[in-house]
């Protein structure tokens, strides 16, 4: 009963006239009842989507992926949504799940270069830009990217020296 209604809700989804408050309602009420439905927290995840609401799109997917197991497209979203509401541990985390399921993925290497490279974690984005540059040679993002590294690598060693020759005048 319950997986026909959550079929039927998302067919719903689409339309522009969908009661999005009712079908949130509704899906609330599953996973209140069932909270191991992994459907539920999909669908909640994409109805907060078209709401903007990031905060509960992550949570509605971690909830899925909890229950649902590896989904790789769901653990992209995750990546992306938790990158745009700044959460950088949380986005490197769901970008390195995303790579031991897909270790081919320029796309996420380079993403994971840059949650690390904004965390200032620097031999970790290094790696992540090589490994972007290596399975996208062509790529201008990644090729930007190992450029913002190499960047930040070269004031690393320049702050280094001033500091000492400061030390030792």
């Amino acid at each position: 009963r319950t997986p026909r209604a959550i079929a039927r809700m998302r067919a719903l989804l689409p339309r522009p006239d969908a009661p999005q408050d009712a079908l949130i309602a509704i899906a609330r009420q599953i996973v209140r009842s069932e909270p191991a439905r992994a459907d539920a927290h999909r669908f909640l995840a994409d109805v907060f989507g078209r709401k903007g609401d990031l905060a509960r799109v992550a949570h509605h997917l971690k909830a899925y992926l909890y229950h649902e197991g590896r989904d790789l497209p769901s653990l992209r979203e995750l990546a992306m949504t938790l990158e745009r509401l700044q959460d950088g541990p949380g986005a490197a985390v769901a970008w390195r799940s995303v790579l031991r399921e897909a270790p081919t993925d320029a796309r996420a290497w380079r993403s994971l270069g840059g949650v690390c490279l904004a965390a200032g974690e620097v031999d970790q984005a290094r790696e992540a830009a090589g490994q972007a540059v290596a399975l996208a040679p062509s790529d201008p993002a990644a090729r930007e990217l190992a450029r913002s590294v190499g960047e930040r690598v070269l004031d690393g060693e320049i702050e280094r020296l001033v500091l000492a020759i400061q030390a030792d005048p």
